[in-house]
């Protein structure tokens, strides 16, 4: 689920680099890269402002396999790593086990992690992509943001997991554990000679146990698994292999944290916008921002990039409301087909919404609303972004908060068009 968006900013120091491992991290879209700009605020992703011809960012990646008679805590080196994948495994497991008789059942937990962290090094032999650096060198730092954020990634960890429980029934002749392990010796074999009467004596336990397979995969494509109800040991750890080398060859996973580097701490930056300030001041400029400058100018950049944000919002929910529209005018015309039943994706299995109410809701003077409040957006006028962006640029960027301007402090109060009526309806679905 995407993160909503947020126009106000908090009172924050933005001059400094930010580590951050929280849940919003593993919301983010996308293939993040190293050097991508930033936006701390909107919390996504922009351009890529760099030149990135010799550019050479390190990258490390580690793949293991955990075998568990029971569902413990992890050695993952990222404290969110353990914490994200304790609690969605453990949730992950009890689904299983609530259908299970636990008094004649067991179970073994099988995961494989391949955690991954990058980072940027040598950026100072990495310049600015002409057509920013341009942009910074004619003070239109409000383009900038928004094209670029606010700073860019200097680090990220991800992570791709696939978790295997195998539910088998306890035998009340032998000792579970030897079977279990006996199971975690077959798959961690590297003894090919032993491998026909481990596999022998196993795929007889599989059977006699009734063994079945249920499979979870997080941060990477799903592999097909045709061995639910388990009985060839040896396909299992076939497909342990496939998904090893799914993991080598893909950079896909779930980011767990970044590193957030804001533009000021780049030296080809600071060099660029301090020329500007000096070319165009008539008094003396030091040598260093205020605290209180850089603070004007960060909140000022993440304006920026909130109200760029913003606009693409709303053209993506008119595009979005013409389209389901057209379809209703041009697919069901409402004489005859009133009370007709169209599914409710938010709810698949509820009632359903008639056509009558759909026409209603997509009506043209609702799309009238939605297009008028994306043209003001963009016209320049009162409570515009062209408008702000104009007042807030050059040296205004660095020396005034966008509160103390009328211009641009409406943004704050500004409510972007719900999206919930487009994910329920669209595309409209006979029930």
């Amino acid at each position: 689920m995407a993160l909503p968006l947020q126009n106000t900013i908090n009172e924050e120091n933005f001059h400094s680099s930010l580590y951050i491992d929280d849940p919003r991290v593993t919301q983010l879209n996308g293939h993040l890269k190293l050097l991508d700009g930033f936006s701390r605020k909107l919390f996504k992703q922009s351009n890529t402002c760099f030149d990135l011809q010799d550019f050479k960012g390190t990258q490390q990646s580690n793949i293991q396999l955990d075998f568990h008679q029971k569902v413990i805590g992890t050695n993952l080196y990222n404290p969110f790593f353990s914490k994200y994948y304790n609690n969605v495994y453990n949730s992950h497991v009890d689904k299983i086990l609530k259908v299970q008789d636990q008094k004649i059942t067991n179970t073994i937990q099988i995961a494989i992690h391949k955690t991954t962290y990058a980072r940027e090094r040598d950026t100072e032999y990495v310049d600015i992509n002409s057509r920013y650096n341009q942009l910074i060198r004619i003070g239109d730092f409000f383009k900038f943001s928004e094209l670029c954020g606010s700073g860019y990634v200097n680090s990220f960890s991800n992570y791709a997991g696939v978790w295997f429980t195998i539910v088998f029934n306890r035998s009340a002749d032998s000792d579970d554990t030897v079977f279990i392990n006996l199971l975690e010796s077959y798959l961690r074999l590297f003894d090919s000679t032993a491998e026909p009467k481990l596999r022998a004596q196993l795929n007889r336990e599989l059977a006699n146990r009734s063994a079945t397979l249920y499979a979870e995969f997080r941060g990477l494509k799903p592999l097909t698994v045709p061995i639910q109800n388990l009985r060839d040991i040896a396909e299992f750890r076939s497909l342990i292999t496939r998904v090893k080398s799914s993991m080598l060859v893909s950079d896909a996973g779930l980011y767990m944290a970044l590193e957030y580097t804001p533009w000021g701490y780049n030296d080809e930056f600071q060099k660029i916008f301090y020329n500007f300030l000096v070319r165009n001041s008539t008094q003396p400029i030091p040598s260093e921002p205020s605290r209180a400058q850089w603070f004007n100018f960060y909140q000022n950049m993440e304006l920026a990039r909130l109200m760029s944000d913003a606009i693409a919002y709303e053209s993506d929910i008119v595009e979005r409301f013409e389209v389901c529209r057209n379809q209703m005018l041009r697919d069901w015309p409402l004489r005859g087909n009133e009370k007709k039943l169209f599914v409710n994706h938010l709810d698949t299995e509820g009632a359903g919404v008639a056509l009558a109410t759909i026409y209603q809701i997509l009506s043209e003077e609702r799309l009238k609303s939605l297009q008028d409040k994306l043209e003001k957006l963009q016209s320049g006028e009162e409570n515009s972004v062209l408008l702000c962006s104009k007042r807030l640029n050059g040296q205004a960027f660095l020396f005034n908060h966008y509160r103390d301007l009328v211009e641009c402090k409406w943004f704050d109060d500004f409510t972007k068009s719900p999206s919930l009526i487009l994910d329920a309806l669209c595309p409209l679905t006979p029930k």
